[in-house]
């Protein structure tokens, strides 16, 4: 009896010591396949001393396994391995115990959290693969609309393609200066002989054109093309501007009204009139006309009212930040280097206060507030079932005053599965020429799109979109993990 009890304590041993090893070397277990895991299981559980194997585990109880078990770590089975050990001191004081079932449910409990942990690794690179893949396949679907729009704009005399396509950068820069009123003799000047501090300091880019009688479906085409989110409708005899047309006013006034964008002409449903900023306007006034109206985009002229460029608030969003965080680096960077000098002269003096203040608040401006701060009722997520069409989807934007909506399978436990916008309904919709009751969301929407959680800063979340090139982001509850707004840049 009492050699068998050692026979057993030996076992355990054995056990733990294969606990440890695997343990150690969790990164490449991680990297196993599922099959190769379940045989090193199975051949844990087994010994040569007379106690049984464990039952053969099938590939979907593993995955059941994997769901419950999803937040236990390798480093389980050293607690696993410590508790088994605390039995064996035990065994004396209690001789009735079932050493054998000590042993099996301690080898079993190891091996099987360490598998499960592998297996819901390896899922989870798997998922997040085929995220990557679909999304790959979806941007060559729009090259691949891209490209034919481009052929067919080519064919038409009567649509003016931006000058980045149809121009070497030599030209374009030539072109630029003399569109802004620079001569050669002052393309030196820091100012591009406008006053300092004025709105062309903010680079507005080049402008995407239309006539009046362009046809919505070729104002799309024209956006989709240039991967810009409006267009700017000048006259056609003094290029004077007249209007604005956006991808939000396709969605509402188009597609959501079930009007054809091959029959409407841009004049009939642009915004006529808008506001717009002078090359003389001072770039703070122009920024703070664009927050308080709700404008991503503010077209530039001249004096003649003719179309100089044209405002991208995110654009001139992300270059303020950018040179914030330079400023930022650079005077951590000084602030390290006199901390050192300090250091080395036997700790003199602290710093100035007002270097401190100064880095404090640059350090202040680049965290700023959180996502949760902003999301109000305009906020809240509107969903479409996969099925329903096109239509629909901008109809609910429309009602809704959103750009976007998410994309669930009602069939499959209202999974959120995509995300839909007016962007999309421009390029894979109308310009791609397909009819927006018959297409289903499902075909055009956007693949698993990225969350941000709401505990995330403004800050880093528009810059995550700006990186990401898109205008919606949902936002997540951190502890629910339910979706509870959508980031949107200017919904309005």
């Amino acid at each position: 009896m009492q050699a068998n009890h050692n026979n057993i304590i030996d076992q355990i041993k054995v056990d733990g010591q294969q606990a440890e090893t695997i343990a150690k070397d969790k990164d490449r277990i991680l990297l196993l396949p599922s099959k190769i895991l379940k045989k090193r299981a199975e051949k844990m559980n087994s010994n040569d001393s007379g106690i049984p194997r464990t039952p053969r585990r099938t590939q979907s109880s593993l995955s059941n396994q994997s769901g419950s078990n999803s937040n236990i770590s390798s480093n389980n089975g050293i607690s696993n391995l410590t508790t088994a050990n605390a039995s064996i001191s035990n065994i004396n004081s209690s001789p009735n115990v079932n050493l054998s079932s000590v042993a099996l449910n301690s080898s079993t409990s190891l091996s099987s959290n360490i598998t499960n942990n592998s297996i819901n690794n390896t899922n989870n690179s798997i998922d997040q693969h085929l995220t990557d893949s679909n999304r790959k396949r979806q941007s060559k679907k729009d090259d691949a609309i891209r490209r034919k729009i481009e052929n067919d704009l080519k064919k038409k005399s009567n649509l003016k393609l931006p000058n980045n396509l149809t121009q070497s950068p030599k030209t374009i820069s030539k072109n630029s200066n003399k569109r802004n009123g620079l001569s050669n003799n002052n393309n030196n000047n820091s100012n591009g002989g406008y006053l300092a501090g004025s709105v062309m300091s903010l680079k507005p880019t080049e402008p995407v054109i239309c006539k009046p009688s362009n046809t919505v479906y070729e104002a799309a085409q024209l956006m989709s093309l240039t991967k810009e989110n409006c267009v700017l409708v000048v006259d056609d005899v003094n290029e004077e501007l007249l209007g604005i047309f956006t991808a939000k006013d396709l969605a509402f006034r188009i597609v959501g009204s079930n009007l054809n964008a091959n029959q409407i002409t841009i004049d009939q449903i642009m915004t006529p009139n808008p506001f717009c900023a002078k090359t003389s306007t001072m770039a703070s006034d122009a920024l703070t006309l664009m927050v308080n109206k709700g404008f991503r985009h503010l077209p530039i002229v001249n004096e003649h009212n003719q179309i100089i460029g044209v405002l991208d608030i995110t654009k001139c969003y992300n270059e303020a930040m950018t040179k914030l965080e330079r400023m930022y680096e650079n005077s951590k960077k000084l602030h390290e280097a006199m901390e050192g000098v300090h250091a080395e002269m036997g700790g003199m003096q602290n710093q100035p206060n007002h270097i401190v203040q100064y880095l404090d608040s640059l350090k202040s401006l680049i965290n700023g507030p959180t996502l949760d701060s902003v999301l109000d009722q305009s906020t809240y997520p509107v969903y479409v079932d996969i099925k329903s069409s096109v239509f629909d989807a901008a109809n609910l934007m429309k009602d809704n005053r959103t750009t976007a909506v998410l994309v669930k399978d009602t069939k499959n436990n209202d999974e959120v599965t995509g995300i839909f916008t007016s962007k999309d309904v421009v390029l894979r919709v109308i310009a791609a020429g397909i009819d927006p009751k018959t297409c289903s969301v499902i075909r055009v929407m956007t693949p698993k799109p990225d969350f941000a959680s709401s505990e995330l800063t403004i800050h880093q979340a528009l810059r995550k979109m700006f990186d990401g090139r898109y205008l919606n982001l949902p936002v997540i509850d951190p502890i629910s993990q339910e979706i509870i707004g959508i980031s949107i840049w200017f919904q309005w």
